[in-house]
């Protein structure tokens, strides 16, 4: 298995592959046309601590099942 180091777009805390104390959010994006954005990927990585963070400024908050 090749170790792959994660790096939270945030704080900069890494993790490597492997290490699972807590959980991380991933989220991918491939922009279409007609936009500033035009295809582009995103790939963001944050830390449970920093997705926490970062939601709870939310106005409204992610739908939770």
């Amino acid at each position: 298995m090749i170790k792959q180091e994660i790096i939270c777009n945030n704080c900069e805390r890494q993790r490597l592959n492997g290490q699972y104390k807590e959980e991380w959010f991933h989220y991918e994006n491939q922009w279409g046309y007609f936009g500033v954005n035009d295809q582009r990927h995103d790939v963001i990585d944050l830390c449970h601590s920093c997705y926490t963070e970062i939601i709870d400024k939310f106005k409204i908050h992610p739908m939770v099942n």
